[in-house]
């Protein structure tokens, strides 16, 4: 009796959402640590879990959650005969076919359970396991869960900054620093680093209890997401 069907339901939802979005950042290479601008949800499950936006995005770390009325703009389809069932219905005119769904528009074949073509001058009933539909993002876009895997510079920029915060993270673990401890970060970085340490300063201080970042050049090298930077922390 305490079961909430509702809850479970919409959970389980942005369970699949959060693990599909994973599996993505993934295949893409792009590390959790790297903030992406958005995910595109269909709009269809607006009402179910739209106030779960903010549990989708720190679990994807992405900036926005916008549930998209059509995924189709994301998205590009392509139509090919399935030739294991449509070759023995059309026989001889299978290649016809082929050029038929070549120039159609996708679009008019999605969502009929079949659809009528003219093949050689006649008629021909086409059902849906004739079809071989295919779905590719666009570039700049998967389609899981679609994210916008395009890095700006400012999402390089946060991403590099979040990557020496955990490093700095490791080196107060390594060093026995009590969670409250104040500390010193010493960095010798590239310009690319720097930038984005400048850029992100204040932030990095707050996470990592910092009073101070300071050049040093013989600090521990770490790779930053292929930067070679010195990193070393004293507490204060």
């Amino acid at each position: 009796s305490m079961i909430d069907a509702k809850v479970e339901e919409r959970m389980d939802l942005v369970r699949t959402l959060t693990g599909l979005g994973r599996g993505v950042r993934e295949k893409e290479k792009i590390k959790v640590r790297q903030p992406l601008s958005e995910a595109l949800v269909d709009g269809k499950y607006k009402d179910l879990i739209e106030d779960l936006a903010p549990l989708v995005m720190e679990e994807l770390n992405i900036k926005k959650v916008e549930f998209a009325d059509d995924l189709g703009a994301y998205m590009n389809f392509s139509l090919k005969p399935n030739f294991k069932v449509a070759g023995p219905v059309l026989g001889g005119k299978i290649k016809e076919f082929a050029g038929v769904l070549a120039k159609a528009n996708p679009a008019d074949f999605m969502g009929k359970e079949s659809y009528e073509v003219e093949l050689s001058g006649e008629k021909v009933e086409v059902t849906n396991d004739m079809l071989d539909v295919r779905i590719d993002a666009k570039e700049g876009f998967s389609v899981a869960i679609i994210l916008d895997t395009t890095l700006t510079e400012d999402l390089i920029n946060e991403g590099l900054a979040r990557e020496v915060v955990s490093k700095v993270q490791q080196l107060r673990k390594q060093k026995d620093f009590d969670m409250m401890d104040n500390i010193t970060i010493y960095l010798h970085a590239d310009d690319e680093v720097a930038k984005a340490v400048e850029m992100h300063k204040d932030y990095i201080m707050k996470e990592t209890l910092a009073v101070a970042i300071e050049d040093k050049e013989d600090a521990q090298t770490f790779k930053i997401n292929g930067h070679v930077t010195g990193i070393d922390v004293e507490k204060m």
